[in-house]
């Protein structure tokens, strides 16, 4: 019949079964992470702003430091030394890359914590109950 589910092991409801009879760490994950814990309905992308701005800016700090160790802050040296990073370091380009656009990333996420706070009224007093 159309639209009812197979019957066996593998109809659509109970596709990861294999993958966790295979793999005993996904038992183990699963029953850590499964539904045991208590979260709220409206649970959604727009509440992990805060948590992507400390992660840019881990990133950010790595990749500064990484980049700070072939800077030379002299102005006849810095531009030689950009070049060579780029050009010469391995994964230099690459590093400089993510150092200069993970800056965007921690804007936007930063505007768009600042905006979930203004939807969701985070700013208003609580309703006491």
């Amino acid at each position: 019949m159309i639209g009812t589910p197979r019957r066996g092991p593998y109809n659509r409801y109970t596709q990861a079964q294999p993958t966790i009879r295979k793999f005993p760490v996904s038992k183990i994950v699963k029953a850590h992470i499964g539904n045991n814990y208590p979260t709220p309905a409206n649970l959604n992308i727009n509440w992990c702003y805060g948590s992507a701005i400390v992660a840019a800016m881990l990133i950010q700090i790595i990749s500064g430091l990484v980049l700070a160790t072939f800077y030379v802050p002299t102005s006849a040296e810095a531009y030689k030394q950009i070049l060579e990073v780029t050009r010469i370091v391995n994964y230099g380009n690459d590093i400089r890359y993510l150092h200069r656009t993970n800056v965007s990333r921690i804007f936007i996420f930063r505007y768009r914590h600042i905006a979930r706070g203004l939807f969701y009224g985070s700013y208003r007093k609580q309703k006491s109950a």
